[in-house]
């Protein structure tokens, strides 16, 4: 790959769609990266970005360095707070506090897909599907200005608009959890061995997916929570739920198994909380 052309590719669409201040925090992110290809194939990544500017790729794809690139256009580290920001997502080193991993893997692959396509399953199909229903809420532009100004306190002060403040962290918390299962999953899988009984194997599953239908559920009543809050006394109320019922209903799915929900059933259920 030319990995100087893709990168001036990267330069010129974001120019056209970003403001000229977001574009300008793009441009000098960009100019601090370094990339690294190693050979081997990682079984957990295809690439990362690591905030002292070194992209890592562990296959030649285009998509997954444009993603990448979105990681490295949106990263800084505040010396004074000690915080590690990269678009959504916040470490803070000496609390060794994490948030937002999840919401910014999602709406990083939003913005790759939007802008470079799509190149097989890249492993946040979930965060991306919330991610989209939380740029619905607040609005393409905002939402991607927050990204590249790596504005977490930001999005979450115009996601308190339309929810508490409470629910809101909670959420977040929520759109973590997919990572964070999935590497749980993998290192309990290597811990079983040719003598663990099947019954335990599949009890430690069942709590699992039983785990996972639940975040589902929090997820999606925060949604519509959020966005019937929004639509209070909209001359479009109806046409608007429509068609955010459409975008929640699409099946989902973790660890291979598929989760249908009622939407319908939820909305119904569901008053002006704010």
């Amino acid at each position: 790959m030319n990995y100087e052309q893709l990168i001036q590719n990267f330069l010129s669409i974001m120019a056209n769609e970003l403001s000229p201040n977001d574009f300008e925090i793009v441009k000098q992110n960009i100019r601090k990266i370094s990339i690294k290809f190693l050979e081997k194939e990682s079984m957990s990544t295809s690439g990362l970005y690591n905030p002292n500017g070194l992209i890592t790729l562990h296959r030649k794809d285009e998509v997954t360095f444009y993603h990448e690139l979105f990681h490295a256009s949106s990263s800084y580290y505040d010396e004074n707070k000690l915080v590690l920001n990269s678009g959504f997502h916040h470490q803070h080193i000496n609390e060794k506090k994490d948030i937002g991993r999840g919401f910014n893997e999602g709406y990083t692959e939003l913005l790759t897909q939007r802008y470079f396509g799509k190149n097989g399953d890249s492993g946040y199909s979930n965060e991306l599907h919330y991610a989209k229903l939380i740029e619905h809420l607040i609005g393409k532009e905002q939402m991607q200005s927050f990204y590249f100004k790596s504005s977490l306190d930001d999005l979450i002060t115009e996601m308190c608009k339309y929810n508490s403040l409470e629910n809101v962290l909670k959420f977040i918390e929520n759109m973590d959890k997919f990572i964070i299962l999935t590497e749980l999953k993998e290192n309990k899988i290597h811990s079983f061995s040719e003598n663990t009984p099947f019954t335990e194997y599949s009890k430690w599953f069942d709590e699992l997916n039983e785990y996972v239908n639940q975040t589902y559920n929090e997820l999606n009543q925060f949604i519509i929570e959020s966005h019937l809050n929004k639509l209070y006394n909209d001359s479009d109320y109806e046409k608007k739920k429509a068609e955010l019922m459409a975008m929640m209903s699409t099946p989902l799915s973790f660890n291979f198994r598929e989760y249908s929900f009622n939407i319908d059933l939820q909305m119904s259920g569901n008053n002006r909380t704010i």
